[in-house]
């Protein structure tokens, strides 16, 4: 009997559901014992319960459900998979420690670029913590210009993960992983003539920007300019941070430390105000681009 496409394509779908699920229910078993038990129930109940939907949705001819079903199952397998690689590198007893980062890429010995990037591209698709940890605690092992490339590449890959999964799966999935009030509330910011809203959040700091990428699927946005921002906001922020966080044009002695503790007053007081009246100044930023946005088409 010969297959047709659509059906190749199914058993191809359900060869990787069961192999995903089957990876996932490992995981569980080998690393999430010490986590609590509704944990552990979520994630048996993704592992398993996409697996099957997906599955038996594909057998029964349920085309729609079993391809949703299977981004699910992917979804689940990337959370699940970065979670184990974390509780198997202790990086949940504290991921806020710089020092033990940078201990945990350097006990790497040549395996220390790859763990470096797995970790940061988790950092961009999966963990809500702040990029600058990693690359300090790469810079004072690779160098500038190796920490600054490595990540620069995969923020690139990251972001348009992120961007690809908000336009593929949707506005539910989005505002399952970032929140609905948070998803309708940057999608209204971006929805009609906010391209260039969207470049300034991302070259500003405070701003979530790798959320921000997956709501910049739900809207219009064309992909080619997302693709513009990336190249230009990530290189300005990366390399603001590997030649700050180097001491190469602020030394951490001399004249250098009044210059630090300015710095970090000012950063300290400026993140204040943003947690204080960020959406107020998210509206003015609005405001100002749908103003210019009016006057260049009366024009």
């Amino acid at each position: 009997m010969v297959l047709n496409s659509a059906q190749r394509q199914n058993i191809w779908l359900t060869v990787v559901n069961f192999v995903l699920g089957a990876l996932q229910v490992a995981a569980l078993l080998c690393y999430f014992q010490p986590f609590e038990w509704f944990v552990q129930a979520v994630g048996y109940g993704c592992a398993v319960g996409f697996t099957v939907g997906s599955v038996l949705s594909l057998i029964l001819g349920k085309q729609a459900w079993g391809r949703s079903l299977f981004v699910l199952n992917v979804l689940s397998f990337v959370v699940i998979s970065g979670l184990t690689i974390l509780h198997w590198c202790g990086l949940f007893d504290d991921f806020a420690s710089l020092e033990r980062l940078r201990q945990l890429i350097r006990d790497s010995g040549g395996w220390a670029y790859l763990v470096y990037i797995v970790l940061q591209f988790l950092n961009v698709v999966l963990l809500p913590l702040p990029g600058f940890l990693f690359m300090l605690a790469a810079l004072s092992i690779f160098g500038i210009w190796p920490t600054f490339w490595v990540t620069l590449i995969v923020t690139w890959v990251g972001s348009i993960i992120c961007f690809w999964f908000g336009r593929t799966c949707g506005s539910k999935a989005v505002a399952w992983c970032v929140g609905t009030e948070t998803a309708e509330h940057y999608q209204k910011l971006l929805g009609t003539k906010g391209n260039v809203l969207f470049l300034i959040m991302q070259i500003l700091p405070f701003f979530p920007d790798d959320m921000l990428c997956m709501i910049a699927g739900l809207t219009k946005m064309k992909f080619r300019f997302f693709l513009l921002v990336m190249l230009i906001a990530k290189p300005l922020y990366i390399a603001t941070v590997c030649f700050l966080g180097s001491g190469s044009l602020i030394p951490f002695s001399g004249w250098g430390v009044p210059v630090w503790i300015a710095l970090t007053l000012i950063l300290t007081v400026g993140f204040a105000v943003f947690c204080k009246y960020q959406t107020a100044i998210e509206n003015w930023f609005a405001k100002i681009i749908h103003r210019q946005s009016r006057q260049t088409d009366a024009k």
